[in-house]
């Protein structure tokens, strides 16, 4: 059964997690919001806590509402976690400065119009926007 893992969370029942992204920009924007010192994912992955209705393709309350229970949610290919979860009211997890320089990866040559975009569009997205977080508390 996996386990999230988000620094605090310790949801483990819910059926929807998602692993790391391989796109190395948004796998370091994923790992600077777990929190962990020296966390290198290999199987790791978050659960649905932590991301925020707009970071997937159909909304999952909208899905439920039509029918789909139990299909899978999915996640947009630009998703980067931004729900801190606290464990108490007053108990807030430790603060992580945001990556503030961003460096060029040397990558294969892309091909094809839609991959082309889909890269443009993740490199220019800001990893800094996870200091816009929503708080949400889980007692």
């Amino acid at each position: 059964m996996p386990h999230c893992a988000a620094f605090g969370c310790n949801n483990n029942s819910n059926g929807n997690f998602f692993r790391f992204p391989k796109d190395k920009i948004r796998r370091k924007a994923w790992i600077h919001y777990c929190r962990r010192e020296n966390f290198e994912p290999v199987t790791h992955r978050l659960c649905i806590l932590h991301f925020s209705k707009d970071q997937y393709e159909v909304d999952p309350e909208k899905r439920a509402k039509l029918g789909y229970l139990n299909a899978r949610a999915r996640l947009r290919p630009t998703a980067i976690p931004d729900i801190i979860i606290t464990l108490s009211p007053g108990e807030d997890l430790p603060i992580v400065p945001c990556v503030s320089k961003i460096t060029t990866i040397k990558t294969k040559r892309v091909r094809g119009a839609y991959h082309k975009r889909r890269n443009a569009e993740v490199n220019t997205y800001i990893v800094c926007t996870l200091i816009s977080i929503n708080v949400v508390t889980i007692m």
